[in-house]
Parts: C-alpha cells; sequence; structure tokens
C-alpha cells in the first residue's frame, strides 16, 4: 500500500519457452482490455501434467509494479507462480499499466480502471482450453486484495479468491491505521501520534477532499500543521512534521499527493462494499506484523463483510510474526523488507496451495 507523505479481447502468444528442470512451462503472452484499449502482457505458468487445470490469476499491490510485484531483491509473485505450478495450478501474472509489456498512462488510473484490466484477464482465462473455466481464481496482495472482490461481483466467472493483506476497511481507516502503527513502530509517543492523525491528518485529508480550489486547499493544510504543532509543542511537532507550521511548499506536496486522482478514488473506496456480495470461496490472509495493513482492523472487516454476505466457505488467517510481503520479521518496519528471507515464507505457500486444492474439488 502506498502511504501518503505524512509518513506516509485476446491477443496473440509471443512464444513459450520451458522451464528447465521443472513440472511446468512458461508463456509470454499478451492480450487486450478492449475497454480502455489497454495492451496487457504477463506470464502463464502451466503445469506439465495434466489437463484442465485451475487457474489463479495475480492482482499486484499499489503501486507500478511489474508481473513479478519485484521489491528490492524479491520476486513474490514468481515464487507463488512457481510454488502453485509444481502443485498442479496454473497462474497469470501481468505486469502494471505502463511498466513491462502492458501499456496504458498509470499516472491517470485509478482502482475502477485497473478492475477493467483484471476482468480482461479472467475473459482471457476463460478461452483458453488449458483451464477449467469454472476454476479461475485471483490471488491479490495488498490493493490487490481490495479490488478482487469487486472483479468477482463483476465476473461471475471467478471460482475463488485469496487475499493477502487486502484491505477489508475503507482507504481513509486503512491509512490512519497504517500510519498509526508505522509511527508507534518507530517509538514515537502513542498520544502524539493521536494527535498528530486528530488534528493534522484527517482534517487535511478531509479539507482536500471537499475543496476544490487548490490554493484553499494548501492553506488549511498549513493551519492544521499549526494546530497540531500547538497541541503537542516543537519537539514533538519536528518529530513528524520536520518542516515550519508555516511551510506552504510542504503542504503544496500533501495535497499534492492527496489530490492525486488514484490516491483520491483509494480514499473514499470502501472493499467492505463488495465483500458484502462475495459468494465465492475466500482465503484472507494477514501477517500480525503487517504494518502497512492491519491484520486486526482488515481481517475483521472482511469477515465482517462475509458474514452479511452470508458466504458459506471463508477462511480467515493470522500469520504471527509476518510483515506485509509475508516475511518473517521483528518489527514489521519497511526497512526489514530487503532482508534474505523467503517471500513469502514456506507455510504462506502451503496454506495458499491446500486450500486452494480443497475448494476446487
Amino acid at each position: 500500500m502506498k502511504k501518503i507523505l505524512f509518513t506516509l479481447t485476446t491477443f496473440c502468444l509471443i512464444f513459450q519457452a520451458k522451464a528447465q528442470d521443472k513440472n511446468y512451462t512458461e508463456e509470454e503472452v499478451s492480450y487486450w482490455n478492449t475497454v480502455d484499449s489497454v495492451k496487457i502482457g504477463g506470464t502463464l505458468s502451466i503445469p506439465k501434467s495434466g489437463s484442465k487445470f485451475p487457474v489463479v490469476l495475480f492482482i499486484t499491490g499499489s503501486g507500478q509494479q511489474d508481473r513479478d510485484e519485484s521489491i528490492l531483491i524479491h520476486k513474490p509473485f514468481k515464487v507463488i507462480a512457481e510454488y502453485l505450478a509444481e502443485k498442479g495450478i496454473a497462474s497469470l501474472r501481468v505486469d502494471d499499466r505502463g511498466i513491462g509489456k502492458t501499456t496504458g498512462n498509470m499516472a491517470k488510473s485509478t482502482g475502477k480502471d485497473f478492475v477493467k484490466d483484471i476482468l480482461s484477464g479472467v475473459e482471457y482465462l476463460k478461452n483458453r482450453n488449458e483451464f477449467d473455466a469454472k476454476k479461475i481464481g485471483l490471488i491479490g496482495h495488498s490493493e490487490g486484495g481490495c479490488l478482487a472482490p469487486e472483479v468477482a461481483v463483476k465476473s461471475g466467472n471467478v471460482a475463488f479468491i485469496v487475499s493477502l493483506a487486502g484491505g477489508g476497511v475503507d482507504g481513509l481507516s486503512l491509512l490512519k491505521k497504517q500510519n498509526f502503527e508505522i509511527y508507534k513502530a518507530a517509538k514515537v509517543d502513542t498520544n502524539v501520534i493521536r494527535k498528530y492523525l486528530d488534528t493534522f491528518f484527517e482534517p487535511s485529508v478531509h479539507d482536500i477532499l471537499e475543496e476544490k480550489d487548490k490554493k484553499a486547499m494548501i492553506a488549511k493544510t498549513v493551519s492544521h500543521m499549526r494546530r497540531f504543532k500547538n497541541e503537542v509543542g516543537e519537539k514533538d511537532y519536528k518529530n513528524l512534521l520536520p518542516v515550519s507550521p508555516y511551510d506552504s511548499v510542504f503542504a503544496k506536496q500533501v495535497v499534492g499527493q492527496i489530490n492525486n486522482v488514484w490516491f483520491r478514488d483509494f480514499l473514499i473506496s470502501n472493499p467492505a462494499d463488495n465483500w458484502k456480495q462475495v459468494k465465492c470461496p475466500v482465503l484472507a490472509l494477514n501477517g500480525t506484523k503487517d504494518l502497512q495493513v492491519d491484520a486486526d482492523l482488515n481481517l475483521t472487516g472482511i469477515e465482517q463483510s462475509l458474514k452479511i454476505a452470508k458466504n458459506q466457505q471463508y477462511k480467515i488467517v493470522r500469520l504471527p510474526n509476518l510483515n506485509h510481503l509475508f516475511q518473517y520479521t521483528e518489527t514489521g518496519r519497511v526497512a526489514e523488507y530487503g532482508n534474505q528471507t523467503d517471500t513469502p515464507t514456506k507455510e504462506t505457500l502451503e496454506i495458499i496451495e491446500k486450500w486452494i486444492l480443497e475448494v476446487i474439488k
């Protein structure tokens, strides 16, 4: 998930390449989101033995990411895809708009646009002879886990969802909790964090979302900076906002980020609205040390929504001591993401594999 400044239809097969000494093959493929004229490029991983395979479509988290969801030294989607392929589960992972082999303008796109890209991927898989059209699933990480239920509701062809640190509450609530946990892990006094959220963070977000004049947005943001300083004093203010409380340049940066087309849409969207309509099986996983998408807040939100949907087949799993990338972690802080460690853990992979094979019987 992104943090704000405070802390914050079928095209052609190009080629097929065998993965040496593996029980699966890989294909470089492309297809079209015809609604937005976006050409999407990705990699299919297909088990060698068998036919009419179950297949999953991966959905990346926020920000422009490649098909492997590469971050630092890790490629978590590639790891999951290869693991599942060895177990008889095919997959498609794709590049986001404007990166790799996918066209489109990421800077002008929102979650609603990404949903159209994902829907086109479901249609592509449905028309591939190797796959069972009744066993197409979604694996979404972070923002991808927020978008998956909307795709399932709109498609009618989604057989199951795996949410990896996906959202279960509205964007603003998620970000407030994210900021609180990140600052808490950085040893900032919790009373100061609460005042920061109540006097600066949330009021600034609301004003920027509601105000139409950019100069007024900047002026109101500066006023919230001053209010926060008055509440906590110079020292604690500087710990969180290392700028003058009259710094209009910083306020302009804050406005620019919140007023971004993607960010505005994320803040006002609520995946719970779609989770409440999801009838297909759902596996929702979160690490207990995930500072970006809090496990308790979001898994509780997902479960409550699925109960409203009268969903009869869901599983909620809290994984001890795992972070947002499903790595074992000491603190959960972003600084640990680059550690040499399994990403995701073997335990995470096994839970996903066993659950998928169970629900597609």
